[in-house]
């Protein structure tokens, strides 16, 4: 566990001292060796200017307050529900972490409980719940079931 301390202050979460500078690292090199991919921008991930900048159109908004920043926040619920609609061979996958803060599981439960959906649709859609946070695969354990889960369900769609 990483702490700092004071308090959680806009960027300064303790965990990403241990991931960030990795995950960064591992995306510039499948970007530039794997995909070819070389770009001249600057990469910028989870920051200030980032979530300003962000098109949130697809959010619900929330109010702005005097000295903050509205971004309201993200939801494809109304997206996923039209697709699945429209495609009986559409299958999803959710993988959700125990501890996620970001994204708790309960709330997402509750968006696939609340689709628009006929119930022989909402058998395409598996959930899944992991031993983990936000980025549930970096728990060992996680990882290891998401990798096992993810290897039956792609079985399971090609019929193998």
């Amino acid at each position: 566990r990483v702490t700092i301390p004071g308090t959680y202050v806009d960027e300064d979460d303790p965990s990403y001292f241990l991931i960030g500078g990795p995950f960064k690292s591992c995306l510039a090199h499948y970007l530039k060796n794997d995909l070819q991919f070389e770009s001249n921008l600057s990469y910028l991930s989870g920051s200030a200017e980032v979530y300003e900048k962000w098109n949130w159109e697809s959010g619900r908004p929330v109010p702005r307050y005097e000295g903050t920043v509205s971004l309201g926040y993200p939801n494809q619920c109304e997206e996923l529900s039209k697709a699945l609609r429209r495609s009986d061979f559409l299958k999803v996958f959710i993988a959700s972490g125990v501890y996620d803060l970001e994204c708790p599981y309960d709330s997402v439960l509750y968006s696939i409980n609340h689709l628009n959906l006929p119930v022989e649709r909402r058998n395409n859609i598996t959930l899944h719940l992991y031993p983990g946070g936000h980025m549930l695969y970096t728990n060992p354990e996680a990882h290891a079931k998401l990798k096992r889960d993810l290897r039956e369900f792609y079985q399971d769609i090609l019929g193998e």
